[in-house]
């Protein structure tokens, strides 16, 4: 994050606009710095003129965030090693202090000091003379990094980043953020995906949500637990990391509208983004759930190669009775479209929780569903006058009937 005195952005009727970087405005600028500090690489930190980073940037807020975006993903400041250096000023000057509580009782006289620091260095096997030993011994740890390059920058990548920390710098103040997104994926994910990866983001963060359907869109609301005598920002860090976290996925489902209400000076105020004028945000990788189980992995993989058959994983919510269910796959094979639920886990509560689903399924007649079964679990589903196709576990693979479900699909 940027900390609250780097963030740049305009209010304006109850709007807050951050002052996102362009690669059209800013790639000349962002590149001066990155030639700047590949010329100050393997300088100490106390040796780096910094007025000159404002000087170029000729905007001190834009100059320090840049300047905090480049040495966090692009640059660091390490310890030095300069000659025999292996400790640091900090832990040699606490050996020093020992030695003189325990031989000379805490205190060495004026006459004593020069003799008795040499003595110091033989012990220590330092190549040091007593001017350098007393000149190390007073430096600061942070004033003798160098500056070393972690990976070469590129100006998109810097801006891209930048503007990642700015939006996640903003949404510490927000007390709630509202996604509206297409269910139509323009990837092998469906929205299903997406929303399981909030669910699963937002127990762990301990927030609140609610989901809304409507038509070809869903609707996300994320928020922290009520309380009355709180800050609304208390779960602004929360709220922001469940955003970033699923942000590189949301650019799959357009169009999309992000709305983040947020608290600044006792005032409130409304961030908007979409899909048509996003900013440039780059982000660290992050990882994703993989799929439930191997079967469902293998089976994705394999009818993925399949000539003229699509496969989109978890293509969203399908309302059932009261609930939702959420379907493994759906399969787009010769003009016809087929949700696939693959159940391969025998815990009791599980098959009895799948059952109830079941019931609820059998009694809608225009939801083509197929159903992939465990063969062991044969007893519990064959009463159901569903589609249903049996699977066998051999050794460490599923024999998994793919003919048979392409002809199954062709039959619903």
């Amino acid at each position: 994050m940027l900390g609250s005195g780097l963030v740049r952005y305009r209010l304006r009727k109850g709007g807050i606009y951050p002052l996102w970087l362009s690669l059209k405005t800013h790639s000349q600028l962002v590149k001066l710095l990155i030639d700047f500090l590949n010329s100050q690489e393997g300088k100490k930190r106390k040796n780096i003129d910094f007025s000159a980073i404002s000087c170029l940037v000729g905007d001190e807020k834009l100059a320090l965030g840049l300047f905090k975006t480049l040495t966090m993903y692009f640059f660091e400041f390490t310890a030095s090693r300069d000659k025999q250096n292996l400790l640091s000023p900090s832990l040699l000057r606490e050996k020093l202090f020992r030695k003189v509580s325990l031989e000379k009782k805490g205190f060495i006289r004026r006459e004593e000091r020069f003799s008795f620091l040499k003595q110091f260095i033989e012990e220590m096997n330092l190549d040091l003379n007593v001017k350098e030993l007393e000149d190390f011994l007073w430096s600061t740890e942070k004033d003798e990094e160098k500056l070393v390059k972690k990976k070469e920058p590129k100006p998109e990548e810097v801006i891209g980043y930048y503007n990642f920390m700015l939006l996640n710098s903003l949404l510490r103040h927000s007390s709630s953020i509202t996604l509206n997104f297409s269910t139509e994926s323009k990837s092998y994910l469906g929205s299903g995906h997406l929303l399981k990866e909030v669910i699963y983001r937002v127990k762990r963060k301990g927030l609140l949500f609610n989901t809304f359907l409507k038509h070809n869109s869903v609707t996300l609301r994320i928020s922290g637990p009520y309380e009355l005598f709180s800050k609304p920002t208390k779960y602004g860090e929360k709220i922001g990391s469940v955003l970033v976290g699923i942000f590189p996925l949301m650019k799959s489902f357009k169009p999309w509208l992000l709305k983040a209400h947020i608290h600044l000076n006792r005032k409130d105020y409304v961030l908007k983004i979409d899909s048509a004028s996003p900013p440039l945000l780059w982000q660290p990788q992050l990882t994703f759930l993989d799929f439930n189980s191997k079967v469902e992995k293998q089976l994705f993989w394999n009818l993925s190669t399949l000539q003229d058959l699509i496969l989109i994983r978890e293509p969203g919510l399908i309302p059932v009775g009261d609930k939702v269910f959420l379907p493994d796959f759906k399969i787009k094979y010769k003009g016809k479209e087929v949700y696939l639920e693959v159940i391969g886990y025998w815990r009791k509560e599980y098959i009895e929780k799948k059952i109830e689903v079941l019931k609820e399924i059998s009694k809608k007649q225009n939801l083509k569903m197929l159903f992939l079964i465990d063969k062991k679990l044969k007893s519990f589903f064959e009463k159901f006058n569903l589609p249903i196709i049996y699977f066998e576990r051999k050794r460490e693979k599923y024999d998994l009937p793919y003919f048979q479900i392409k002809k199954a699909i062709e039959s619903i």
